[in-house]
């Protein structure tokens, strides 16, 4: 089941960035994906997400 909200993209990863358990965590965060779409859109969702928080993307790579 995808999430459907007005953003999907983010809704992909909020659960994991923004849950009570991530917050106390080490804020920095690295962003892996597969080229392919559906696993590049939830990275463009925690981009987005990750500009409103604390974390910070300290390493990001696509996996061909």
């Amino acid at each position: 089941m995808i999430p459907n909200r007005p953003d999907p993209n983010a809704a992909l990863t909020e659960g994991s960035l923004l849950s009570p358990q991530s917050k106390s965590q080490d804020p920095n965060v690295a962003l892996v994906s597969a080229d392919a779409e559906f696993s590049r859109n939830p990275i463009l969702g925690a981009r987005r997400i990750q500009r409103s928080t604390a974390f910070r993307i300290v390493h990001e790579a696509t996996i061909r």
